[in-house]
């Protein structure tokens, strides 16, 4: 009989006969896990893709700031300094992780820079803001779903940082600080 237990961060497991390392690396979920063998080779699931970025997201009851976390992830991965990563959904193996964890930074940074200059013209909704961060046509209910939440992953983060403030009113509105 299977006895599910939780893993631990820094805790080795036997998986088909090899040895890895378990690290917590929250941000796409809150208990997102990567595995890296002992040859080098990082198991990254979802925390890391090639073509896309993984969604991370503000959900009822998730951890208070999912992109902080996912930010801290990219770097833990990063000091792991695993040879090569097998990732999720998409794309081949990743042979330069160093490279692609900071590319995932940087689209990050450059979306909370949106945020901030769109935030210069006055206070906005996570939805507005949403509607502008991903413009485009035809996404799914589902994906305009995903899209407003990883916009208040980034409101949230960027109010934690001191730079934005949630207004008292309903519906929500963020505007810029200072």
């Amino acid at each position: 009989p299977l006895n599910p237990r939780p893993l631990r961060d820094g805790e080795e497991v036997q998986l088909a006969g090899q040895r890895f390392t378990v690290h917590w690396t929250p941000g796409h979920a809150d208990g997102h896990l990567v595995l890296l063998r002992d040859d080098g080779t990082l198991i990254a699931g979802d925390a890391i893709l090639d073509r896309i970025t993984p969604n991370v997201g503000k959900w009822v009851g998730s951890r208070p700031d999912p992109l902080g976390d996912f930010l801290n992830s990219l770097a833990k991965i990063r000091e792991l300094e695993p040879a090569r990563a097998l990732v999720g959904h998409y794309g081949p193996v990743i042979e330069d992780v160093a490279a692609r964890t900071r590319e995932i930074e940087r689209h990050h940074e450059q979306r909370l820079a949106f945020l901030l200059e769109r935030l210069a013209q006055g206070p906005r909704t996570a939805w507005e803001l949403s509607l502008e961060l991903f413009p485009q046509e035809g996404l799914s209910t589902a994906q305009r779903r995903f899209a407003w939440a990883e916009t208040l992953a980034h409101l949230v983060h960027l109010e934690r940082l001191g730079r934005v403030r949630a207004l008292p009113e309903t519906p929500v509105r963020f505007e810029l600080v200072g």
